[in-house]
């Protein structure tokens, strides 16, 4: 039977190769000054060179009353073997 495993190097984070990482994602919130709906989608605004398993900052800007605020965000790795019959 097939296995898939981790290699014992790959525990903690590794980096994604890519400059501009899209991800069908989307962040939604309110702006904690005022209240104002806020939605950052990362399909449109990229995540630069993002390391697997480890926090990425994303810098949130309320254009209502501009105010800055930053969120941690977690971009994680799964992989399964696909029985493709």
């Amino acid at each position: 039977m097939p296995e898939l495993s981790r290699t014992s190097n790959a525990f903690g984070g590794f980096r994604v190769n890519v400059k501009r990482f899209y991800v069908p994602f989307t962040l939604k919130e309110n702006c904690p000054n005022c209240g104002e709906r806020y939605t950052h989608c990362f399909d449109e605004a990229y995540l630069s060179y993002p390391m697997i398993g480890e926090p990425e900052t994303v810098n949130c800007y309320c254009y209502k009353c501009d105010h800055e605020w930053e969120r941690q965000i977690i971009l994680t790795l799964d992989m399964r073997l696909h029985d493709a019959k």
